[in-house]
């Protein structure tokens, strides 16, 4: 295996201007909110070291597991490996990383079969797709979604909490399905077949969904996926997702600087906090916290997730990130969630990182083998914001059923690859004009 320099250099600066956000910004300001930290050269040897690791491990090529990886390389790997060497490494917290980072990064490439159910075309799925739409939105709407539809986007918590109480639950099933796969899924088919109209319309009815269901990734996960798309099919080595990342810590940090030296101004700088303490930081202070607490409490080994309650008590009366929220957030009402190896350790130690980061790996490794058959530009785009998910806010038993993991994955199965259609494999499949020089 290739090491890979590039992303070995881009990870080391990354990790460099994260670790100075993070102890000069994230910590001070936030640290009532359980973000600890503090500067010593051991911790920073760590921290470049580790990242300087994870971006030689990172995948060449071009594929759906060299686009994924390296977002999760950006986007989770470096910025845990920054946050825990100055927050305070433990044994447990060690292994977890390192079985993550063995399934993410090498198991995922073992080459894996994965089933084909039918060959539909993708023109026909987008109609597939948009029925599916059709159907959940008006059922929706029939029991009670236009009663409390707003768009509102500064009043979606309370909006969305009337609703709840008005829709049958099912329902939370059908809505997640729709935004995290089905919608995304129709509007990248579309803009690869230029049908430009369908897409507007897709992204009108995802605007409706987000109106009656309340909840913001419907919202914004189309868009944000469109851009995916179009930067996975014109870029030409995922090493500008590096590139990318370093130009979006350099802005927050010059905001920092703009902040507190040149106005001397004390409030909140905003894009710090919503991209490199919330995106960014969180997941790695949240999988810390669930380490350092089930390392010396009884585990959950899945008594309250749907497929293992029926065979264990659980030891709490609630789940674990509604545990972790009394704990450490001094709030019962809150969601302390997370992913691979807080999930995974809260339910059985080390054996359940183990086990879920496994998992993830040979669920990278299937995408990219749909990525060959498909497109991986499209595949990429589609599947990513479902892996983030699994790797850091959702427990991966929850997200085969709760967020679409297993719907993504028959949905693929459905589709006709390039060489039935006559296309080209990978990202060449985009119907866009291309750039100079392909």
């Amino acid at each position: 295996m290739a090491l890979n320099t590039r992303h070995f250099f881009l990870s080391v600066v990354y990790a460099t201007a994260l670790s100075w956000l993070l102890l000069n910004e994230i910590v001070p300001r936030w640290s009532y909110m359980n973000y600890r930290g503090e500067f010593s050269g051991l911790g920073l040897a760590v921290a470049l070291c580790a990242s300087a690791i994870l971006g030689l491990s990172v995948p060449h090529g071009k594929n759906t597991r060299a686009m994924i990886v390296a977002c999760l390389n950006y986007m989770f790997f470096v910025p845990s490996a920054v946050y825990v060497s100055f927050h305070g490494i433990t044994f447990n917290y060690i292994f977890s990383f390192l079985f993550s980072v063995l399934g993410v990064y090498y198991i995922s490439r073992i080459r894996i079969s994965v089933p084909v159910i039918a060959s539909i075309k993708k023109e026909d799925a987008i109609n597939l797709c948009m029925g599916f739409i059709f159907v959940a939105l008006l059922a929706q709407a029939y029991f009670g979604g236009l009663r409390y539809f707003n768009l509102n986007i500064t009043r979606v918590y309370e909006f969305r909490s009337l609703a709840a109480s008005e829709i049958p639950a099912f329902f939370g099933y059908i809505s997640s399905s729709v935004s995290s796969v089905i919608i995304p899924t129709a509007l990248i088919i579309s803009i690869n077949f230029k049908r430009y109209r369908s897409s507007l319309f897709i992204v009108l009815l995802s605007v409706i969904l987000f109106g009656m269901d309340h909840h913001k990734t419907t919202l914004f996960v189309p868009f944000i996926l469109v851009m995916l798309y179009i930067f996975f099919v014109y870029s030409k080595q995922t090493s500008a997702i590096g590139i990318i990342f370093i130009l979006i810590t350099l802005f927050c940090i010059s905001e920092f600087v703009y902040m507190r030296y040149i106005i001397d101004s004390d409030g909140i700088a905003y894009i710090n906090s919503y991209i490199i303490r919330r995106v960014i930081f969180t997941p790695a202070m949240l999988d810390s916290i669930f380490v350092n607490f089930f390392s010396s409490n009884e585990k959950y080994y899945w008594a309250t997730s749907r497929f293992g309650s029926w065979a264990m008590e659980s030891p709490y009366p609630v789940t674990a990130p509604y545990l972790i929220g009394e704990k450490y957030f001094s709030d019962p009402s809150m969601g302390a969630n997370t992913g691979m190896i807080g999930s995974g350790f809260s339910n059985a130690g080390l054996y359940g990182v183990f086990l879920y980061s496994m998992v993830v790996g040979m669920l990278i490794s299937s995408l990219n083998v749909y990525g060959k058959r498909i497109g991986h530009a499209t595949v990429a785009a589609v599947s990513l914001v479902s892996v983030f998910y699994v790797v850091t806010t959702t427990d991966l038993t929850t997200a085969i059923l709760s967020h679409g993991l297993l719907l993504l994955l028959v949905m693929l199965s459905l589709f006709s690859g390039p060489a039935e259609r006559g296309a080209d494999n990978g990202a060449q499949t985009l119907a866009l004009p291309r750039p100079a020089g392909h």
